[in-house]
């Protein structure tokens, strides 16, 4: 294949200086192939022998880096094989992307958060983390120096994707770091790829007697001292997406869901504090969350172990209830029982901590107010890095633990589900069954004397004559 590519980058280097030299004036003619050797800018404007040369070079490159794979060059002996390849590529501007440190450095902390969303200490830290994986080799550097005299930092890279996740323009973002859209793109793409491996989400072990107690212990102070043995709020969001394309699913209508738009269904589980310590990606909008709950690896898990004794999930009505997941109780069950009244408004209590942290995910990261046009599997990976964001926003306000980790963490991603599974709620979990766990904590309310606050209606004002 290296021999293919280069007899043709012969053939058409050859076509491309024969044009040069030959339709031009003697002084050109007398130069030849020693023209080469000067600056680029030099030559004659001829769109022909441009196109030829441009055309011979590249596959003289591709040739050079295919005996570099074999490991017949080595990478010494490629370096003069990118200046040739570089020599040919006049036109392109130096840009200074330099340039935006200098209007950044004038932001003061607060102004600094509000564009990029995390503080500038960590943003140095998450970008010393994730340098090695998005910044081009030593070749990549020396090629990106002669043709734009600078590449693509790593500060770069991260500032771009933040401002991507943040809900910022694509013109917006060219204008200020001078990158192209297609470069806006690659660098995006492998920004998320590379916080997506090197971030973790949280260090959560439900089965941990310790992970449990500490959690629960947080869940009993935000729920001022009234549910014990909470470790977490479990619910559903809709993450807005365009219509897929057929390469991505075999029926879209299964994304449509309820509400009238395309999404896919987000699982998560958050703590008191908002931190999210699960997340699954895995269905459609169109499915069921109890049914999408327990397609996830964790719903399955738990299923088959449950939690440790006297320790429990709280969810909203859309689950089925079990020893480890309390649910409210019906508005028909309640007519009569006023301490099941009681007990689904300190349930609340706990559950409310999911919805606020979809609210202060999606007020944080503008990406996800609007539909997603990326496929499915890179809709998984925004979400997935904006939540491991999230989570380091948010700890860094309340001086925890540094989520920031090497280890890769096998969390739920976009998996496709078969599509006859997601279009439907199974009866049985449309079923209430009863929980020995949720009338005990019923009775404790009812015991400690815990009651639903009364509602204190405002006296209206008269309006003046």
């Amino acid at each position: 294949m290296s021999r293919l590519f280069s007899l043709a980058a012969a053939i058409l280097i050859a076509v491309g200086v024969a044009w040069r030299t030959s339709g031009h004036s003697t002084q050109h003619r007398r130069r030849g192939l020693n023209h080469l050797s000067l600056d680029p800018h030099g030559f004659p404007h001829s769109e022909f022998c441009v196109q030829a040369l441009a055309a011979g070079v590249t596959l003289f490159a591709f040739a050079a880096a295919e005996r570099r794979k074999n490991g017949a060059l080595s990478s010494s002996q490629l370096l003069p094989a990118a200046e040739v390849a570089i020599l040919f590529r006049y036109g392109n501007r130096h840009r200074d992307r330099e340039a935006w440190k200098q209007t950044i450095g004038r932001l003061s902390a607060k102004k600094f958060r509000k564009r990029f969303k995390v503080s500038r200490a960590r943003f140095n830290i998450i970008c010393n983390l994730i340098a090695e994986d998005v910044e081009p080799d030593d070749i990549g550097k020396y090629m990106a120096w002669v043709s734009s005299k600078s590449h693509i930092s790593a500060e770069v890279h991260l500032a771009v994707t933040l401002r991507y996740l943040a809900g910022s323009n694509f013109s917006d973002v060219e204008d200020i770091y001078g990158l192209e859209e297609s470069s806006i793109y690659k660098c995006i793409w492998k920004t998320l790829k590379a916080l997506d491996r090197r971030l973790q989400l949280c260090d959560f072990n439900p089965w941990s007697l310790s992970t449990c107690a500490r959690l629960a212990e947080k869940m009993w102070h935000r729920s001022k001292f009234t549910m014990a043995g909470c470790i977490g709020a479990l619910d559903g969001m809709a993450v807005r997406i365009c219509k897929p394309k057929a390469s991505d699913t075999d029926n879209p209508k299964h994304y449509f869901n309820r509400k009238g738009f395309y999404s896919m269904n987000l699982q998560a589980i958050a703590d008191a504090d908002r931190c999210f310590l699960w997340f699954s990606l895995a269905t459609s909008g169109g499915t069921h969350d109890s049914l999408a709950f327990r397609l996830s690896n964790l719903g399955q898990q738990l299923t088959k172990r449950g939690l440790p004794p006297g320790y429990w999930i709280a969810g909203d009505d859309a689950y089925g209830i079990t020893e480890w997941l309390i649910c409210p109780y019906s508005t028909q069950s309640c007519r009569g029982h006023p301490a099941r009244d009681h007990f689904n408004f300190y349930q609340s209590r706990c559950r409310i901590n999911v919805e606020c942290a979809f609210g202060m995910l999606t007020e944080r990261f503008g990406v996800l107010r609007r539909p997603l046009k990326p496929s499915l599997a890179k809709v998984s990976l925004i979400v997935s890095v904006c939540l491991k964001l999230h989570n380091i926003c948010v700890q860094d306000g309340i001086a925890r633990h540094d989520p920031l980790s090497k280890d890769v963490r096998p969390w739920d991603i976009f998996e496709p589900i078969p599509q006859d599974v997601v279009s439907y709620v199974p009866r049985d979990l449309k079923k209430r069954q009863k929980s020995n766990l949720r009338q005990k904590l019923c009775d404790d309310l009812a015991k400690k004397g815990f009651k639903r606050p009364n509602k204190v209606e405002k006296p209206r004002r008269r309006r003046g004559r």
